[in-house]
């Protein structure tokens, strides 16, 4: 297992903490050895850190120092590099060209087609890396809900249906139902990370709308017409992950929001397998606990305010034991 320097866009400090949290309940040999608001270093395997929500780099640490003089040692890969500085953390700044000079006896510097990139970013110290992940910016443009053959102006965002996912404690092979799946946005990030998805909506022209998303990205998963509260599946899902109605121009048309929170609860507790998560999204915490908390521990919450009127909290929650066994 190899360290990694994480370098997380700024939007949400507290997203930051629950996806870091998420992934060391869910992965034992998964280990946050230092965080400091949107930057971390952890010992992990590559291919789950690619997973992470909000996450813009990914470095493996090659070392760490506290001046330049420190690197007349380093070994640097084979090939041509430039370097790049994260240091807003830090009282005692370092330019890119300074540390590209200590580093060019090493190889050779080219900006126009490097072999690799060396980024340098400090935490609690300045630690080095070379640059392994990188955020697709463009693909995940492409998957914006105006640029979908399908799509609703209500469509959540790919950054946060991928949090989402990150908040429901799954892994890539495991089973996960949307019971309000709208224009399939959650569908395409589960599926996207490996995810078996499944999804349900009460409205045909939702359905037909996911499914139509989910075949333009080349993804397979199984979209249902129905009420969700009716249902039933052969066999139990790992994870509920979904965003459901309250009061937007799509609202769910067989419930009010407090009728639909009483029913849908224990409808999920009946879906999940042991041990399994909801992660969801509700502009009503109130709702959620006073629905929720006989049968599911809250795991997490983090609030994004969408504007001044309305915050949108994306919470975590796993099914309760009672007496050490599972209701």
């Amino acid at each position: 297992m190899r360290e990694y320097i994480l370098e997380f866009s700024r939007e949400s400090f507290l997203a930051v903490s629950n996806i870091l949290l998420s992934f060391s309940n869910l992965l034992p040999e998964f280990r946050v050895i230092v965080r400091r608001e949107n930057l971390a270093v952890v010992r992990a395997d590559l291919s789950s850190i690619k997973e992470m929500a909000f996450l813009n780099y990914a470095s493996e640490v090659l070392t760490t120092f506290e001046d330049l003089d420190e690197l007349s040692d380093t070994l640097l890969p084979y090939g041509t590099f430039h370097v790049r500085v994260t240091h807003y953390l830090s009282e005692k700044k370092i330019s890119e060209s300074a540390l590209g000079s200590v580093l060019q006896g090493k190889r050779s510097i080219s900006f126009k087609n490097p072999d690799f990139i060396v980024r340098a970013v400090y935490i609690d110290k300045w630690y080095l890396g070379i640059l392994k992940f990188q955020r697709d910016r463009k693909f995940e443009n492409r998957r914006r809900a105006p640029l979908r053959p399908f799509f609703s102006p209500i469509t959540l965002p790919p950054k946060y249906a991928r949090f989402l996912v990150n908040l429901s404690q799954t892994r890539s092979g495991d089973r996960v139902l949307d019971p309000f799946c709208g224009t399939g946005g959650i569908l395409i990030e589960a599926a996207l990370m490996g995810r078996k998805v499944t999804g349900v909506d009460v409205s045909l022209r939702m359905v037909s709308g996911s499914r139509l998303n989910l075949k333009y990205y080349n993804l397979s998963g199984t979209v249902l017409r129905g009420n969700i509260i009716g249902f039933e599946f052969e066999e139990k899902f790992d994870a509920i992950i979904t965003d459901p109605p309250y009061g937007r121009s799509s609202p769910n048309p067989i419930y009010s929001v407090d009728e639909l929170y009483s029913l849908m609860f224990p409808k999920f507790f009946s879906l999940l397998r042991d041990s399994g998560y909801i992660s969801m999204i509700t502009p009503d915490m109130e709702l959620v606990e006073r629905y929720s908390a006989s049968l599911f521990d809250v795991v997490s919450v983090t609030s994004f305010r969408q504007h001044r009127s309305l915050t949108r909290y994306f919470v975590s929650l796993r099914k309760r034991k009672v007496q050490g066994k599972l209701l």
